[in-house]
């Protein structure tokens, strides 16, 4: 039920991002085009890729939830790490591209029209002012229903609030000052950190679609099998990352005496011990063998492998 609770909050909140990102962006292009500013030109662009990664993510997750088959046995989890290393190459792309616009319209001496500053400011801010709403919506969501798509896509609604109020002090700023070279940084600034948080989205869901070990929950699965009664030793556990699960795989030392039935008995109660206590991990996969055989130094690959 957790499953299907936490794939629904996921839906929910990349429809509902999908619907107010594009109502945002609506708010900032107008106010790009009545003030001319590069620096609402470009948090206008932003708001725009979160509606299509938010678009990407929702697909993604519907192929998530296909079942295993025999091509995949796995299940497809890692489509959305896929869709996430495919979202942080056109961020960090549209990015590099609003830096090169924001030079583009120094070096052409493209500057805001003054007077529209003062009286659509309020406009930008009542953009922010939705973002921390989307913020908190899916905030609430993830920590509801333990999404990690959730949590993630709430950092970067706070992110997006907190660029649009750099936004609203430039357009007072250069009201107020006439420096309109403001303007231009603080677009090259919101470009430079869109390059990066594409970047970040790009190492990290490439990690997980180069099974990469998850350390920490790897550690507790040791600890785990470890306090199981009739486990000698553990070896070698990995925790691999499916992006909605987590799939471990370890291998325990078991009495010389020990049948093979006992010890596939064993095996199949730390499988259940370890995925009883750790929800999230959906799968696990034991390898066992003889404590003299390790003594001796064979090779826990050689060891008789148990799957639930």
């Amino acid at each position: 039920m957790r499953d299907r609770d936490q794939v629904w909050a996921e839906r929910v909140e990349g429809i509902v991002g999908i619907l107010i990102s594009l109502v945002v962006w609506f708010i900032r292009y107008i106010v790009s085009v009545s003030t001319r500013s590069v620096a609402v030109f470009v948090d206008a662009l932003h708001a725009l890729i979160d509606a299509s990664t938010s678009g990407i993510v929702l697909g993604m997750s519907f192929l998530a939830e296909k079942p295993a088959d025999e091509e995949h046995p796995y299940g497809h989890g890692r489509a959305v790490a896929l869709g996430s290393n495919i979202i942080g190459m056109i961020v960090a792309g549209i990015g590099a591209w609003m830096i090169y616009e924001a030079f583009m319209r120094y070096i052409s001496g493209t500057y805001p029209v003054l007077r529209e500053l003062l009286p659509l400011a309020p406009l930008m801010l009542l953009t922010a002012f939705i973002k921390l709403g989307q913020w908190l919506f899916a905030r609430y969501l993830g920590v509801r229903y333990g999404s990690r798509l959730c949590l993630a896509d709430a950092k970067h609604h706070l992110a997006d609030a907190v660029m649009t109020g750099a936004v609203v002090a430039s357009m007072y700023a250069i009201y107020f000052t006439k420096i309109f070279v403001i303007d231009i940084i603080i677009a090259i600034g919101i470009g430079t950190f869109i390059v990066k948080e594409g970047i970040k989205i790009m190492k990290e869901s490439s990690s997980i679609l180069l099974d990469r070990c998850v350390r920490p929950l790897a550690r507790e699965v040791e600890k785990i099998a470890r306090s199981v009664r009739g486990v000698k030793d553990v070896r070698r556990v990995r925790v691999r990352d499916f992006g909605r699960y987590y799939v471990a795989e370890l291998d325990i030392v078991v009495d010389k005496n020990m049948t093979l039935e006992e010890a596939h008995k064993l095996a199949h109660e730390v499988e259940n011990i370890i995925m009883r206590r750790i929800p999230e991990i959906k799968q696990v996969h034991t390898h066992f063998a003889p404590e003299d055989s390790v003594r001796e130094g064979t090779n826990m690959k050689q060891s008789v492998p148990h799957q639930s």
